[in-house]
């Protein structure tokens, strides 16, 4: 988990407002593992495409071919 907790930390710092931030709630699933890509990639992505709208360079950063590996070297 240590690699999702970590781009969770860096999303949030980049979003750097605390009423804003990503939780956990979005990955509190027993199958997690199997359903992280979809989580992401539906969940994730549009609420960043929303809330960096005049920043879409910050998105591209947190796409899932971009996060993925990192993620996923700790499961």
């Amino acid at each position: 988990m240590e690699g999702l907790i970590e781009v969770l930390e860096k999303i949030n710092r980049e979003i750097g407002d605390r009423h804003y931030y990503l939780g956990i709630s979005f990955f509190l699933i027993p199958d997690l593992e199997e359903q992280i890509e979809d989580i992401w990639q539906m969940e994730i992505e549009p609420y960043l495409e929303e809330y960096f709208y005049d920043r879409p360079e910050k998105v591209e950063e947190f796409r899932w071919g971009e996060i993925g590996d990192r993620i996923f070297i700790e499961f």
